[in-house]
């Protein structure tokens, strides 16, 4: 074989090789998205905890896992919505199930929130918890510019709130040894976002932290997922509906 042919043929088989490791993630990354079965939540726990559960996406988690048959412990801020979010889930669900509202503004003072939020939850078979409560710009705007107040909402709202969440639901999880975190974090997070900076500064770290997470824990049987969302509808304190892409 001639030093050109040898060359080719190593070449042939290195691309080849390259071709096929990537039909093998496009087929994985197929099947997880659109082929692999839905797991039964409950074999995780009797419970969900939801934060940030009466619109959105935690609105929507809150009812697809109280529709798989799991007691729900609804957290928001406002106790109206709560109740009506309660109603609605059992009025559409058939099967006897619990829901637990719990009214606290995850925007307040950390020392004073968590031990009021872990106490309510004290006994609850909990096996699965969403932290999707979370905030962010009213619209994009240099981080120079934002207020205090705001900065503040923001590092309380994306990053304190997953880690006390985490910290009361957690151990439990160790203990039974079985359990599922799901983390809403933000298409923002992947990538730094200019005029959205500290935003998805936040989320970036709800990325780390749930990937990191989910090595120390898989042992203990407890399963870690950030959530990597990219449209959202935001609700205005007008009332006002706005798609949004981030």
């Amino acid at each position: 074989m001639s030093l050109c042919g040898g060359a080719c043929a190593v070449c042939y088989a290195v691309g080849a090789f390259f071709l096929l490791s990537l039909a093998v993630r496009v087929l994985k990354a197929v099947y997880a998205a659109y082929l692999r079965p839905a797991e039964d939540p409950k074999k995780y726990g009797a419970w969900a905890v939801v934060t940030g559960a009466t619109d959105g996406i935690g609105l929507e988690y809150a009812k697809q896992l109280a529709a798989k048959g799991m007691n729900i412990v609804l957290i928001s801020r406002t106790a109206s919505k709560l109740a009506d979010v309660k109603k609605e889930i059992l009025a559409a669900d058939k099967r006897d199930i619990e829901v637990k509202v719990i009214v606290e503004d995850m925007s307040g003072e950390p020392t004073e929130v968590y031990p009021r939020i872990a106490k309510q939850l004290e006994g609850l078979d909990i096996g699965v918890l969403v932290n999707n409560v979370g905030i962010s710009y009213e619209h994009p705007e240099f981080f120079a510019a934002l207020d205090q107040e705001r900065i503040d909402a923001l590092v309380r709202l994306n990053i304190v709130s997953i880690n006390q969440m985490t910290r009361i639901v957690l151990p439990g999880m160790q203990q039974r040894k079985r359990g599922a975190i799901v983390n809403v974090s933000s298409g923002s997070g992947t990538l730094p976002t200019a005029l959205l900076t500290a935003y998805s500064a936040t989320k970036a770290y709800v990325d780390f932290f749930s990937r990191g997470l989910a090595v120390e824990v898989e042992k203990d049987g407890v399963f870690v997922q950030p959530h990597h969302a990219t449209k959202c509808t935001i609700v205005q304190a007008t009332g006002v509906r706005l798609q949004a892409y981030e």
